[in-house]
């Protein structure tokens, strides 16, 4: 999973369900939540997104977790749908809401430009 989202065209932007709507369809990006086995994630800020693997076959080799909190990185298909390249498993001790403020600080038009990757 690292070495696939390592080999990434572009750094992906952290959204929550809000951001990820906004986002153009083939944008890169990190959705964090909780994933059901049916790999619906329910994020942070309570949307809910399909999950499909970009290759099943790498993705599956892992596993995908059985419970917990996950950060999913991938390619926005459609206005529910992330096409998985690597996820990020987080366990069970994460603080949801300040998760989701730190993505909305993030994606904040006056803080935005803090956090965007340096140009080398």
């Amino acid at each position: 999973g690292a070495t696939r989202m390592a080999a990434l065209p572009a750094v992906a932007r952290v959204v929550n369900f809000m951001y990820f709507q906004q986002s153009e369809v083939g944008a890169y990006v990190r959705v964090a939540g909780r994933l059901s086995p049916d790999r619906r994630l329910t994020t942070t800020d309570g949307g809910v997104l399909a999950v499909v693997a970009a290759d099943p076959d790498a993705m599956l080799a892992g596993g995908w977790p059985a419970d917990g909190f996950v950060e999913v990185v991938g390619k926005k298909t459609n206005g529910a749908e992330l096409q998985a390249v690597g996820m990020i498993v987080l366990g069970n001790q994460v603080d949801v809401e300040l998760w989701d403020e730190s993505v909305k600080m993030k994606n904040h038009p006056q803080l935005a430009d803090l956090f965007e990757p340096l140009q080398v």
